[in-house]
């Protein structure tokens, strides 16, 4: 926790501290390298629990029926 204190880690802005509703404050690291005609930003947290679950196993060619099973029995998680 002393890392998000220190006074280097805030003038280089290597934090990103952002809010998400239902979940809070979340930090993470910035991209070390940030250049001025080639941007390099985060573009979104890493995503919840669950948040591609349900794309993820269908890509995979698993039956939606199936799915609907294993969410059901709690087997993957969807958010």
């Amino acid at each position: 926790m002393e890392l998000l204190d220190n006074e280097q880690i805030l003038a280089n802005e290597s934090i990103s501290r952002i809010n998400i509703d239902g979940f809070g404050e979340v930090r993470q690291a910035r991209p070390a390298a940030r250049f001025s005609k080639t941007p390099s930003e985060l573009s979104r947290p890493a995503p919840m629990l669950g948040e591609h679950s349900q794309e993820i196993v269908s890509s995979l060619g698993v039956d939606e029926a199936i799915i609907k099973g294993l969410i059901e029995k709690k087997v993957i998680a969807i958010s």
